[in-house]
Parts: C-alpha cells; sequence; structure tokens
C-alpha cells in the first residue's frame, strides 16, 4: 500500500511519484519502500524504550537520507508521521494536502541533521502529550514549535553526555597520572644535562 503524501513532486526522476488526487505517491524502488516501510509510524513505539540510542546511534540523517535514496525521499518520509500524528490526536478536520507538504518541506529545510530515529522519537512524545497540543484542528505552528522544545532536549541530552565523557576521561587520567616525585626521577633520567644533573 503507498505511503501517504501530499504531491511531494511531479517530476518523473523523483522516486516519489503522484498519482491523482488521492494523496498518494508510488515508490518506484524497492529500496525506498524498504525505508518507508522500517521507519513506519509504527516503529516509534520501539525507539521510545532507548532513548539514548535514538539520540546517539547511527541512524541517518534527513540530510544522509536525501543523499543514499534521493531528495524526495525525506520529505515522503515525514508525510506519514504527520498523518499519523493528526488521526492519533483525532481532530475534527484532517490535515490538508498544503500543510503537510509544506511543514514536511519545513521540518526537512530546517532541521535536516536530525536523524530518523530524533524524529520517530519527536512523534512519539508529541503524541504522548510532552510538547505542545492541537485544539480542534490541526496546526502546524503546534509541531514546529514543539519540535523546538525537542531539539532543546537533544541539546541537553548531548551536553549531559559530553560531561560525563569529560568525567570519564578525568577519572582515566588521573589513575595514568604519575605522581610529581615519580616525574621528577624521571625527568633526572631522561634529561639529566638539562637539569645540571651530569655534574
Amino acid at each position: 500500500m503507498p505511503s501517504p503524501s501530499c504531491k511531494i513532486s511531479s517530476k518523473k526522476d523523483d522516486p516519489c511519484l503522484v498519482v491523482g488526487d488521492t494523496n498518494s505517491v508510488v515508490i518506484h524502488d524497492d529500496d525506498y519502500r524498504k525505508f518507508l516501510l522500517d521507519n513506519s509510524p509504527d516503529r516509534q513505539h520501539i525507539i521510545c524504550q532507548d532513548v539514548d540510542g535514538c539520540y546517539f546511534g547511527d541512524s541517518l540523517t534527513l540530510s544522509e537520507v536525501s543523499k543514499v535514496y534521493g531528495n524526495g525521499l525525506p520529505k515522503a518520509w515525514l508525510i506519514p508521521q504527520l498523518v499519523n500524528l493528526s488521526e492519533f490526536c483525532g481532530l475534527k478536520q484532517d490535515a490538508s494536502s498544503l500543510q503537510l507538504k509544506e511543514l514536511a518541506l519545513i521540518i526537512y529545510n530546517k532541521y535536516y541533521w536530525l536523524k530518523v530515529d530524533e524524529l520517530l522519537l519527536f512523534f512519539y512524545r508529541f503524541k504522548s502529550n510532552c510538547y505542545k497540543r492541537f485544539y480542534c484542528y490541526f496546526d502546524p505552528t503546534t509541531i514546529l514549535e514543539s519540535l523546538k522544545m525537542f531539539v532543546d532536549e537533544r541539546y541537553w541530552a548531548y551536553t549531559k553526555r559530553e560531561q560525563e565523557e569529560r568525567e570519564r576521561q578525568a577519572v582515566i587520567n588521573r589513575k595514568n597520572a604519575v605522581p610529581y616525585e615519580e616525574y621528577v626521577k624521571m625527568k633526572e633520567r631522561s634529561f639529566p644535562i638539562e637539569l645540571g644533573l651530569n655534574n
């Protein structure tokens, strides 16, 4: 079954080709289809169990997905995530094709450096009521404001990890450190002339 989309491209050389007004795309390459299936909204429930894996794992970024699979795929992948989010929230009116298309493009253009797993985690957290929320209607700015909050959380996760790494390295350095007296003895053995100890 084609992934929901919203007329991302009508170019024939783009892997995501529009079919009528059905808001769906046809993926002509098995690799594209496999990527979409492997990273469907259902995967959010698996991803959320390993937050560190999302942040620090080796999942592709949106820009890397674009390089590997073609420019259309990151946007085509974002659409089902957004549709799933909209359906989950039980809004009075479905998101329009224009909203979905523009929002996917904005997320891709602004957050191309985020990993696929990080975005899956974001969508899961949004559905878990961790961020802003919709009021009856789909509002793209609500998602963009929430994504800013997620990026802040990500920043603090990276900051904490870097601090822990520095502390770990400091412990290793202390273990490997040579006491001053031993250092002087080593220096005397290595450089007796410099220290004036050859007389």
